[in-house]
């Protein structure tokens, strides 16, 4: 994405403003902010990345004029983005929003009012169903076999409810065949919008910040906007996803159970090889060499067989089919297509990330104290 125009909001700690607007802006410096550091709000390991000053001023003062604020939220799964919100979230004046979100709500929706010819017996089994289980849950139970029930439910509700969804499931592909959400993400963002503009703040989790920046540029609508990053390392990654999946079988709830190879597929797109600018403008995360890369892609690769092995033989074999193409692919994108390549400097792929925090090293309630300082100025 070059040449993009994004309005960024002032980042203020008590006098001293460390971000200003720029439009576009280039790296000058980052800033690592330490708990011995005399800020207001004592975050530690956020990194700030200070901009130069844009010639225009893209944004009046959103809070002069009742409006909300926007705070764009990228990380893997596992990365610790759920951590963040939940906290954030806390606050009454904050709400969620997500791909996750819309998409689950969208085809729990999209279920219930399915059209088939049988469509009464669906329309009950789905009430059987919402019983027990949380609208936005219903898509996961449906779809990839993950059940949440809510919570304190009778035996004879959930019994009722598990029947249902046997007989929901048997009807999937019919169901989802007439699916189309490729108005979603529009949707999505204008909902994002509509937020803001009706004076609420919003955190919004995606997969990549590009998509809705792309959306505002290309209406031409101007909204003070900050994007962070909540990054936790390759190798911490990996060790999340396996303690979060032990957690989620010893518990029996595989609503929180990931595949291991999604993950760390999802970093390969956030993160890549840094660049000559990333090393001069110390953007470089981290290092990684080609061992560990291979060693945690056949380890995650392993589990997610052995997972499936007793879940969903079917798709243990379509994955065991594709374990030379995937592999091949996860290291060319860290890096590593070249076998001579030893150890690769990583980096975000997306270069305009105003902080980046360091979810291994950053409290949850740190982060979120921090997003909630952040000032509106003209």
């Amino acid at each position: 994405m070059k040449n993009m125009s994004i309005p960024i909001i002032p980042i203020e700690h008590s006098n001293s403003i460390i971000s200003v607007e720029a439009v576009p802006c280039n790296f000058q410096k980052d800033k690592i902010l330490s708990k011995s550091e005399e800020i207001e709000t004592r975050i530690a390991n956020i990194s700030i990345n200070t901009f130069e000053e844009g010639a225009a001023n893209a944004t009046a003062s959103a809070s002069s004029a009742g409006l909300g604020r926007i705070f764009v939220l990228i990380g893997t799964s596992t990365a610790g983005k759920t951590s963040i919100i939940q906290e954030l979230c806390k606050d009454p004046e904050w709400h969620e929003m997500g791909i996750d979100l819309t998409l689950f709500s969208a085809i729990a929706k999209h279920i219930k009012d399915c059209k088939l010819g049988d469509y009464q017996l669906l329309a009950d089994d789905y009430a059987l169903l919402a019983e027990a289980i949380e609208d936005i849950d219903i898509a996961n139970a449906v779809l990839v076999n993950t059940v949440k029930y809510k919570d304190n439910i009778p035996q004879a509700v959930k019994k009722k409810a598990d029947e249902a969804l046997v007989r929901i499931k048997e009807r999937k592909d019919q169901i989802m065949k007439s699916f189309d959400p490729k108005d979603l993400e529009t949707e999505m963002h204008d909902a994002v919008i509509e937020k803001f503009k009706e004076g609420k703040h919003v955190i919004f989790d995606y997969w990549s910040p590009e998509p809705f920046l792309e959306y505002i540029q290309k209406n031409n609508i101007i909204l003070p906007v900050n994007i962070g990053l909540a990054y936790c390392s390759f190798q911490i990654l990996l060790d999340r996803v396996k303690e979060r999946n032990i957690n989620a079988l010893k518990n029996n709830d595989e609503a929180n159970w990931r595949s291991p190879l999604n993950p760390l597929k999802h970093f390969t797109n956030l993160y890549g090889p840094a660049d000559p600018a990333d090393l001069e403008e110390k953007k470089v995360l981290e290092t990684i060499n080609r061992q560990q890369a291979e060693n945690n892609f056949e380890e995650a690769y392993q589990l997610t067989l052995d997972y499936f092995a007793k879940s969903n033989p079917d798709e243990r074999l379509k994955i065991e089919s594709k374990h030379d193409k995937l592999k091949i692919k996860f290291l060319a994108k860290l890096g590593f297509s070249n076998p001579d390549v030893k150890n690769v400097h990583i980096a975000p792929r997306f270069k305009e990330y105003q902080m980046v925090f360091h979810t291994a090293t950053t409290l949850p309630e740190e982060s979120s104290r921090y997003i909630q300082n952040l000032n509106f100025k003209a």
